[in-house]
């Protein structure tokens, strides 16, 4: 199906203006009058539809692609076969990919803030390990594949039709399955891609987060296939100098040619990651001058704080030294105050809200990982704003209340 030849009805879906294209599919606009919704239909192309076995692939694994819910994974909607057309339908999702940021700072010269990258890595890192709970792997994580939507939230897309590609045998325009850009050494080789593979594509994202620079260039396919299996990338200090060595260690074990040396679970990448930028930008604080030292020596200790469980009555102590990212623990991740069910009956979402204790003393702010609001005697915090803490506040994460009390 062309622009010239499309269909302007696809089972219910009224077809409108063309939004993309790619190596599988051609995107258009389109809208369910049913459910009254703008939706997008990802028109497979039809090479790929005629090659033996395609349509029993994508039923067998159409009902679990449609099981991934997360709010940073662009939904499945709707399958469908209509003639010789066969489409999916998704969450149509109208915003820039984080390719067209990079090559917006690229062009003037700069790199991602850290922080910003630490923001994107925690959220894309959730998500991807939430899929590869459901037992699946991308396969094609790239700058591309992120699409930011009008809250500026990432969300990860095409990760339906890679899983349904793979397996068949497919080659994409004579290529491998996934862009050699991003492509793990063992899918450079043919080998089965597992979750480290999608760890790796990762790292890559994250190095060209950070210099600006993919770790590779070749003027070939086959040399970008052979730099990931046997080269070593540049260290990301020599192109950006502003990066510290715990910053370039982490992006350096991500890209570990081994898929046993890289990190186990995107989560890890993501912790390791923000842990490094925290000590790059304590290590980065300049040197207090005399007079600065003696007034420091009058400020009084950091005060001792907690949460107490409005329910249960059970207390979560405060660590003024570090940022306390207040949640709920996961399978192989950890937040620094775990409120969960295993608690006496509180529960929050996994990494809610950071608390610190700076000059204003203990501020509270909500993190982007979640869409459950928080509040501060009642009013709304959003993502991004602080507020300062004080004695006898009351504090609601995802509906569970606490107060705020100042031990000592």
């Amino acid at each position: 199906m062309n622009d010239q030849s499309r269909k302007e009805q696809l089972g219910r879906y009224q077809v409108g203006e063309l939004i993309g294209k790619g190596s599988t599919a051609t995107i258009y606009k389109a809208r369910d009058p049913i459910l009254s919704r703008d939706v997008a239909v990802k028109v497979i192309h039809q090479y790929l539809c005629h090659q033996p076995g395609f349509i029993e692939r994508i039923e067998r694994e159409a009902h679990t692609l449609a099981s991934l819910h997360h709010p940073n994974i662009i939904d499945i909607y709707d399958m469908g076969k209509e003639d010789d057309v066969f489409y999916i339908v998704v969450e149509l999702v109208m915003g820039e990919t984080l390719k067209d940021r990079l090559q917006v700072l690229r062009e003037k010269n700069q790199v991602m803030p850290l922080k910003e990258v630490e923001r994107i890595m925690t959220v894309v890192c959730d998500a991807i390990d939430n899929v590869h709970r459901a037992g699946l792997v991308h396969r094609d994580i790239k700058p591309a594949n992120l699409l930011f939507n009008e809250q500026n939230q990432p969300m990860l897309m095409d990760f339906g039709i890679v899983k349904i590609l793979d397996g068949t045998g497919l080659t994409i325009k004579g290529s491998l399955l996934g862009t050699p850009f991003y492509m793990s050494p063992e899918q450079c080789r043919g080998q089965p891609a597992d979750n480290r593979s999608d760890i790796y594509s990762l790292g890559v994202m994250l190095y060209e987060m950070c210099t600006g620079d993919l770790p590779f260039k070749a003027d070939s396919l086959g040399g970008f296939i052979k730099a990931h299996i046997e080269e070593t990338p540049p260290s990301p200090k020599q192109i950006n100098p502003q990066l510290s060595a715990s910053v370039e260690n982490v992006i350096l074990r991500a890209l570990a040619k081994s898929p046993e040396a890289r990190f186990p679970m995107a989560s890890e990448l993501a912790d390791g990651f923000s842990a490094a930028v925290a000590t790059s930008e304590a290590d980065n604080q300049p040197a207090p001058d005399i007079a600065t030292t003696i007034e420091q020596k009058e400020v009084q200790p950091p005060q001792c704080a907690c949460f107490r469980s409005v329910s249960s009555g059970v207390v979560y102590q405060l660590d003024a030294i570090i940022d306390n990212r207040v949640g709920r623990t996961k399978p192989f991740s950890a937040v620094e105050v775990d409120i969960s069910s295993e608690q006496g009956g509180d529960y929050v979402h996994s990494v809610h809200a950071i608390v610190r204790y700076g000059d204003s003393g203990w501020e509270l702010e909500p993190t982007n990982t979640n869409r459950n609001p928080t509040f501060v005697n009642n009013r709304k915090i959003s993502p991004g704003e602080r507020a300062i803490l004080s004695n006898g506040d009351r504090v609601a994460f995802s509906g569970t209340e606490f107060v705020f009390e100042i031990t000592h």
